[in-house]
């Protein structure tokens, strides 16, 4: 209210941030900084995934005397195992065999039983530990 009247009288009302606002500001740009930090970082695990990938399915392709078509037809069957194809794999509930919890795919056996997962595969057991010593190996 004071400022209003001080505007009205000719006054130069000079307008500071908050510090709560200054703060979370700054909070903000630093967890921005670390977020293009962590992007920055998936890129090049990426770039590695690919070049990975690329060199083991020319080494496959050479030996074996495949073409890009046979790739090609392959991951679109692989991705129309979940019923969309959409270049993406959807992991699904799993029930145990025995007790008929759900079964963590990341484990190979049920947390509650034990009962194994006779149908898991190596890439249903990738878990984040596992991602993160993976991204450690690429870097």
């Amino acid at each position: 209210m004071d400022n209003y009247f001080w505007s009205l009288l000719g006054g130069e009302v000079e307008r500071q941030p908050d510090l709560e606002v200054r703060v979370l500001a700054d909070s903000a740009g630093r967890k921005a900084s670390g977020l293009k930090g962590d992007i920055d970082e998936l890129r090049q695990t990426i770039d590695k995934l690919v070049l990975i990938t690329r060199a083991l399915w020319e080494i496959i392709a050479e030996s074996r005397g495949l073409n890009d078509e046979y790739l090609i037809n392959k991951v679109n069957e692989i991705d129309l195992r979940d019923g969309t194809l959409d270049g993406k794999m959807k992991t699904s509930i799993k029930k145990c065999p025995s007790c008929g919890r759900t079964m963590s795919q990341s484990r190979g056996a049920c947390l509650y039983c034990g009962t194994k997962d006779t149908e898991a595969n190596p890439f249903d057991r990738i878990n984040t530990d596992s991602r993160k010593d993976l991204t450690q190996w690429l870097m």
